[in-house]
């Protein structure tokens, strides 16, 4: 990936983050005759993020697109400030951050960036091939009429969001999609270990979301994988999810190794 693509997803990510409540509605398309369903309870997501996850939301795409470098130090005083919001809300996005590995917090001296690796990124993608195949093959087995609808609603919010350049709305749809997945699993353990990393996934997704733009495959890829559980293909879903998690995982290594030759040309 080339510096003009990165230049593009940092600029397109930056515009479309909200520093205060980050307003995701979004209006159903229904296709096919299909039900209309409520966006934001067919992905069982608030509408509005809290405050605290919002300002996690902007530090996690800034590091991800090396905006902040590792290093950087992170004053709660003044995100604060940046983001008018309060300092435990500053407080507790550092908090969740340095949980998944993107900030260090020491002791009396605050928090500091660590940034992202290529062995996180394989990482994260490994962790959600395995709890998604499991959830998808027992949610083959449960996905009814009404849920299959349901999937194919949110699949018609990634075409829309695709349709007005909104990689936000496309991540917010596209997380919605595969929590729902996971939860139509029914295995409570799975969706536990699933739920924590779904910060960074969105992340991920709405930074990759913004570089894939150009290409309808991402609506294709979602639409084929619901597909498969209407079909009770359990194979086809595992197929299609990790044709999908693959592509995904090389477009973030790509974006990573841009950003650190930016990085790099910048330190010369």
């Amino acid at each position: 990936m080339d510096e003009e693509i990165l230049e593009a997803v940092s600029k397109s990510t930056n515009r479309n983050l909200v520093t205060s409540s980050l307003s995701l509605e979004a209006r159903s398309t229904p296709r096919r005759r299909r039900p209309d369903v409520n966006f934001a309870s067919a992905i069982n997501l608030p509408v509005h993020t809290p405050l605290w996850e919002t300002v996690a939301l902007s530090l996690r795409q800034s590091i991800i697109l090396g905006d902040l470098l590792p290093g950087l130090h992170l004053e709660e005083p003044a995100l604060a400030e940046r983001f008018q919001v309060s300092r435990s809300s500053a407080r507790e996005a550092l908090s969740q951050l340095a949980h998944e590995g993107f900030v260090q917090i020491e002791p009396r001296r605050g928090a500091f960036v660590v940034g992202l690796t290529e062995a996180a990124i394989r990482d994260i993608y490994e962790l959600r091939f395995l709890l998604e195949t499991h959830a998808g093959r027992r949610a083959v087995e449960r996905a009814d009429a009404e849920v299959v609808a349901n999937l194919y609603a949110i699949v018609d919010q990634i075409s829309h969001a695709l349709d007005r350049s909104r990689p936000d709305l496309l991540a917010f749809a596209d997380l919605g999609l595969h929590r729902q997945i996971i939860v139509l699993g029914g295995n409570d353990r799975i969706r536990t270990a699933w739920e924590p990393n779904a910060g960074v996934i969105r992340s991920m997704m709405s930074v990759a979301a913004t570089a894939d733009f150009t290409r309808r495959v991402v609506v294709d890829r979602h639409r084929e994988i619901v597909r498969a559980l209407e079909l009770r293909d359990a194979q086809a879903y595992e197929d299609r999810l990790k044709t999908m998690m693959e592509d995904s995982q090389k477009l973030m290594i790509d974006i990573l190794h841009s950003v650190q030759a930016r990085a790099a040309k910048g330190a010369d």
